[in-house]
């Protein structure tokens, strides 16, 4: 019988502790305009009964998202990230608090914060609190149109000194026909 007990109560602190280990900062990576997922797992067998993500380097009123009460409040969220922030598993399955950030802007890199408080489906009352950095970097999106911003003036250029050493070419066999027609005549 303390067997059975026993196994959800192990699972739950190994889950804790590979939560914990992870604790330390990520580096996400995304280009201008794409979606950015902030990554933050808490412990699969406990439920979230508050969550709060935080811009930390920044002087922002406000949450970058806000979940309590089994509900997300917008009215919390930082006005520059309204409509734009959203969970990435909206039920929060196996523990997964992770936030998507969509069209990302220059303003949206920087250190945020995750941070939850845990009740474990055994009690009632608040079990845990847990903390997470993740550095977001953005990068400026390389498409197509650019790269063809930058090819076209070096086309142009290159039509030009093309043109210019034709016509410079001309000038130069020209005036040695005319000498080579002159010694002919004398």
């Amino acid at each position: 019988m303390a067997a059975r007990t026993s196994a959800p109560y192990v699972a739950f602190l190994l889950s804790v502790l590979t939560s914990c280990s992870s604790s330390a900062e990520q580096n996400v990576s995304v280009n201008t305009q794409d979606n950015a997922i902030l990554p933050c797992m808490g412990p699969r067998d406990a439920s979230i009964t508050l969550l709060q993500w935080k811009m930390l380097d920044k002087d922002s009123e406000g949450f970058v998202f806000f979940f309590r009460e089994n509900r997300s409040y917008e009215s919390y969220q930082i006005p520059s990230l309204k409509n734009r922030v959203q969970l990435s598993d909206p039920q929060m399955k196996n523990g997964n608090v992770s936030v998507t950030v969509k069209n990302v802007t220059f303003s949206d890199a920087g250190k945020y914060e995750c941070s939850f408080y845990t009740s474990s489906r055994q009690r009632s009352r608040r079990a845990a609190d847990f903390s997470y950095i993740i550095n977001l970097h953005v990068e400026e999106r390389h498409s197509g149109r650019q790269h063809l911003a930058l090819v076209a003036p070096l086309v142009a250029l290159v039509a030009l000194l093309v043109a210019v050493l034709w016509k410079f070419k001309g000038r130069t066999e020209q005036p040695a026909a005319e000498e080579a027609g002159e010694q002919q005549l004398v």
